[in-house]
């Protein structure tokens, strides 16, 4: 169903809601449909990572930008990523550690209001990916089709005006001439509270979330996630707050989980993220902690 991470879940959740303000009005640009609802994801989701412990580390050259992450669950894995930046492209490069190269070449300019992306991966030459990306005013279309022989296609509308956002995709198999995947959603913003609903799954679940920032630093989230065909329902409560340049979390779901994160800057360019999670109807199960480190050279 259709993230900012890290400490940007509070201040500018608001923002995310309907069309984006500025002087004099609205702008022009509204959030793409997988945007629906990510205000409260940020509250909800964003930079909880309590099952693997990571480390990235990125610096700008001369040249090409070089990253590097390295993520330890059951195993350690990493990749190294090469991003080259022109007049109007970008070229990135990821070298993974299963043996993989993914690139994608993008072109911001070939219309106003159009950006293309080429993507693949080596040795899978079925992986070839066109994506088209449509920016016109209170209209965002986000396309993307395979290149292979059979390929699958999807598609992504959102529309909106005055904190009102509505939208929907489709997605279509050509391989066995069937719809993969529908959803539809709307999201409505109106000063520091966001409302949204997702219908998707292709009918199957409805979510629907609230975020509200409340005076200072806090923020609250709520998402209530329905399945139609079992007729369950689930819920998700958390908080955030910016204090003192780090950044607070914490969640508790229907199933009992409770989990909380710090995110704070140890050294200049250097963020560490703190998460752990544990089971708050059966403590005798082993909490589950992790670490996160982000440096910029």
């Amino acid at each position: 169903c259709g993230g900012w991470g890290g400490d940007r879940s509070g201040r500018r959740a608001a923002c995310v809601g309907g069309a984006s303000r500025r002087r004099g009005g609205f702008a022009m640009k509204v959030p793409a449909f997988g945007d629906i609802g990510r205000s409260a994801k940020d509250v909800l989701s964003s930079g909880y990572a309590a099952t693997k412990h990571s480390l990235k580390l990125s610096t700008k050259t001369s040249g090409p930008d070089l990253t590097l992450n390295s993520t330890l669950t059951d195993s350690v894995c990493g990749d190294l990523k090469v991003s080259h930046k022109g007049h109007g492209y970008s070229v990135d490069t990821t070298f993974t550690s299963a043996s993989k190269v993914n690139t994608s070449v993008s072109v911001t300019e070939l219309a106003p209001g159009v950006k293309a992306a080429v993507s693949f991966s080596i040795p899978d030459y079925r992986s070839g990916k066109l994506a088209v990306d449509l920016s016109r005013p209170h209209l965002t279309v986000k396309s993307s089709v395979g290149l292979a022989a059979s390929p699958k296609a999807e598609c992504s509308v959102s529309t909106g005006v005055e904190g009102i956002t509505l939208g929907g995709e489709l997605g279509y198999d050509t391989k066995s001439s069937s719809v993969s995947k529908w959803a539809m959603g709307a999201q409505y913003s109106a000063g520091s509270s966001v409302l949204a609903a997702v219908l998707c799954d292709k009918g199957e679940t409805v979510k629907a979330s609230l975020a509200h920032e409340l005076s200072g630093p806090y923020t609250v989230g709520v998402e209530a996630v329905h399945k139609l065909g079992p007729g369950t329902t689930s819920f998700t409560l958390g908080g955030a707050a910016k204090l003192d340049g780090a950044t607070v979390k914490a969640k508790v779901d229907s199933a009992g989980i409770a989990s909380a994160l710090l995110e704070t800057e140890v050294q200049p360019k250097a963020v560490m993220t703190l998460s752990g999670s544990f089971d708050a109807l059966n403590l005798e199960k082993q909490p589950k902690v992790g670490v996160a480190l982000n440096v910029k050279a």
